[in-house]
């Protein structure tokens, strides 16, 4: 639609849907019938955009004059290779590039706007020369296309100070997106994103986005970060989730997120307080906050997490709510809990139970590995290695992925970790949907090493 224009578009439907009334229909005729309303032949561009993989990135590429006005402003293309040795494919984009410029209300005002037609790989945009440099330069505004989008160094170093000041959900996702995007890519360092988000986060009034910016955070910390600076930078977080709660309406989704978000950042040093919160002390909780089932378990198992609880602490929790979530949620919190005896009896269950429900295996695997709790569980990669495939043969291809996927040791990245399971993906014992999960996970643990060895300050 971004592509042929609205009018076009729906001019193509109409035809489309006369045409094949009462019949069916191929994505050849659809094209037909969109290509008869906008005179042009869309067999190439079903070609690169539905029959090929890979995602392009977008990148601005500016150059300023000496009196602060863009001199040059192009769109940069880029692309993975389908297959080492082959150039990769780059796609046609129809864009809006927007300009920012920061008003004297401390609220970020949308400037010039410029549809672009981005094909190959650089694409100048004039109406942008000679313009005032902007506090912030958007690419893909709108988000009509799909791709990832990067921002121009000045703007993404201002990026902490200026996203509070954007009204716009959507152009806050857009660049909350983008500068997740060139985190897990490598191309910014964690804790740059951290720094994005505690700035961020206490303004953030769109529920979604906070739950997920919040998600992509403790995701930095915990797999991108070493262990020395999680803690520092979990309490900045943390703190940024306070701010959001204390200003929240109460009683409103906003409150619950925050809370729920605040609780996922705590440390040991905070289980009076969410005891206290578990506990029903009416002048502990934030007024409006209604300590459900669901919320006491989210505090129960960070308590797990942290080693605040016992298993009878747990067995107790379950006992007021036995419901089958209950005994879901109950499952995860022993497997979480920081203590040998616990970790061996949760293995034990994952590789070797028939008696459990599925539920209850996944719940166990999920709870498993911890990201603060790489003494304690480095022992279960090469158990990872040598078990799972028997526990898969013992059990029904759905149920073995699944686990596999759930167990993977997402946390241990290091490369003694990798090579290990590298090596584990390539074994005779491995069928092709548990080598697939595996290669999958490794995936991602390379990249977070990739992501770790990126400079920070």
């Amino acid at each position: 639609m971004a592509w042929l224009g609205d009018d076009v578009f729906f001019a193509g439907l109409r035809a489309h849907f006369a045409k094949h009334a009462y019949a069916n229909a191929t994505l050849a005729d659809l094209l037909e019938s969109l290509g008869a309303a906008s005179g042009r032949d869309l067999s190439e561009w079903s070609r690169l955009w539905l029959r090929t993989p890979q995602v392009s990135t977008l990148r601005p590429d500016v150059t300023v004059d000496a009196d602060g006005r863009y001199a040059t402003v192009d769109v940069i293309q880029t692309a993975p290779p389908l297959a080492p040795g082959e150039e990769p494919v780059l796609r046609p984009h129809r864009i809006n590039v927007v300009t920012g410029m920061l008003g004297a209300d401390g609220v970020m005002q949308p400037g010039d706007v410029v549809a672009v037609s981005v094909d190959g790989p650089r694409t100048r945009i004039d109406a942008l020369v000679g313009k005032p440099v902007a506090d912030l330069l958007l690419l893909n505004d709108g988000d009509l296309t799909f791709a990832k989008i990067r921002l121009d160094d000045a703007s993404m170093d201002r990026l902490a100070a200026t996203l509070p000041t954007v009204r716009d959900s959507l152009t806050r996702a857009l660049l909350w997106g983008a500068a997740w995007d060139a985190t897990r890519d490598a191309e910014l360092p964690a804790s740059a994103f951290v720094d994005i988000a505690a700035a961020g986060l206490p303004t953030e009034d769109n529920v979604v986005i906070f739950a997920t910016v919040v998600r992509y955070a403790l995701f930095a910390i915990d797999r991108f970060m070493p262990l020395g600076r999680r803690p520092a930078a979990r309490v900045r977080i943390g703190e940024a989730c306070r701010t959001a709660l204390v200003g929240a309406e109460a009683g409103s989704g906003q409150q619950l997120v925050a809370a729920r978000s605040l609780i996922y950042t705590t440390s040991l040093d905070d289980a009076a307080w969410l005891r206290s919160w578990l506990d029903d002390d009416d002048d502990a909780a934030p007024a409006g906050l209604q300590i459900d089932f669901d919320l006491r378990w989210v505090i129960t198992q960070q308590l797990a997490v942290l080693g605040a609880v016992s298993r009878d602490d747990i067995d107790a929790e379950y006992a007021r709510d036995r419901t089958a979530m209950g005994a879901i949620n109950a499952a995860k919190a022993r497997a979480s809990r920081p203590d040998p005896a616990a970790k061996q009896a949760a293995w034990t269950e994952i590789i070797e139970d028939d008696s459990l429900s599925n539920h209850l295996l996944f719940a166990t695997a999920e709870g498993f590995w911890q990201p603060d709790q790489g003494d304690l569980t480095s022992p279960y990669v090469q158990r990872f290695v040598t078990d799972m495939p028997a526990m898969a043969a013992r059990r029904v291809p759905q149920v073995a992925e699944f686990l596999v996927r759930a167990a993977y040791p997402a946390f241990s990245v290091d490369r003694e970790a990798l090579e290990a399971l590298t090596a584990m993906a390539t074994g005779d014992a491995m069928t092709p949907g548990l080598t697939r999960h595996v290669r999958d996970g490794n995936d991602d643990l390379a990249r977070a090493l990739a992501v770790r060895a990126v400079p920070s300050d």
